[in-house]
């Protein structure tokens, strides 16, 4: 099989990624919410350490989600996970009586949101950028609406999916991440996740016919028992890089979820 050697360890060990602290908050708002509550004592010896290393980072540049070894940038898709971070760590605060943490902390998400809009937005192409001041676009952007930095509708959303589309999408279906350079050797698939966060896109903007059969296009490429691969060769439909691939899979729910509600409120 010419199979190599285990390779230990990752070059993403030595990195920045910002994304981390939109993630954890998110997860404790979304645990307070739906099961189990969080304590004040989380609430000052997470939230409120995590909120202010947001606070003192959220401006740096990162090696963003997609872990380029190329140099960090100020990527939109971190900024956006710092400004979730704050609005959930807002939400918390509000939740748990914490009124002057929430008046402080709302300031903070205002302005990382405007810096989004006037940084991270190309005015001429009408579409949100992969990284501050740039024209280049980034698939990850997709999950804008997913967590509510902005409504699905918004004729920002809008245009930003359809330029991702004209300029990403292969085959129909498959989109790749970005076309730009990462500091890496070699060619890549189309990601298969990528493909799923349109799939919510087009069904959080109210297009849910196209939304629905791109899914039941993209759901003829699992395996027999359906599972996923992390990437697809978008002329040949051959699965590529890790399989099965839990990061595909949670972009295959969260997709199958956003069209079922939609199509309740439709």
């Amino acid at each position: 099989m010419k199979s190599s050697p285990v390779r230990l360890g990752n070059d993403a060990a030595n990195q920045i990624q910002l994304d981390v602290y939109g993630l954890l908050i998110d997860t404790l708002y979304f645990s307070h919410i739906h099961h189990r509550k969080i304590s004040r004592k989380i609430f000052e010896k997470v939230v409120r350490r995590v909120v202010a290393l947001v606070e003192q980072n959220w401006e740096k540049p990162d090696c963003g989600i997609w872990e380029v070894r190329s140099a960090n940038k100020n990527f939109v898709y971190s900024k956006v996970w710092c400004w979730v971070a704050v609005d959930r760590a807002v939400r918390l605060a509000d939740l748990l009586g914490m009124k002057s943490d929430s008046m402080a902390w709302s300031k903070l998400r205002d302005k990382i949101k405007r810096t989004i809009f006037q940084k991270g937005w190309d005015r001429r192409g009408k579409y949100f950028t992969r990284s501050f001041n740039s024209r280049e676009l980034d698939s990850a952007n997709l999950l804008m609406p997913q967590v509510k930095f902005i409504d699905g509708k918004d004729p920002r959303m809008i245009s930003t999916i359809e330029e991702i589309k004209r300029q990403l999408l292969s085959e129909g279906k498959f989109l790749f991440r970005y076309k730009s350079n990462d500091g890496l050797k070699g060619g890549e698939g189309a990601f298969l996740i990528c493909s799923f966060w349109l799939v919510s896109c087009l069904a959080l903007a109210g297009k849910l016919e196209e939304s629905e059969n791109l899914l039941d296009d993209l759901l003829k490429y699992s395996n027999h028992v359906g599972l996923f691969s992390e990437e697809i060769d978008p002329k040949t439909g051959r699965m590529l890089g890790n399989f099965p691939q839990a990061f595909t899979h949670m972009g295959l729910i969260s997709a199958v979820f956003d069209i079922y509600e939609q199509q309740k409120g439709a």
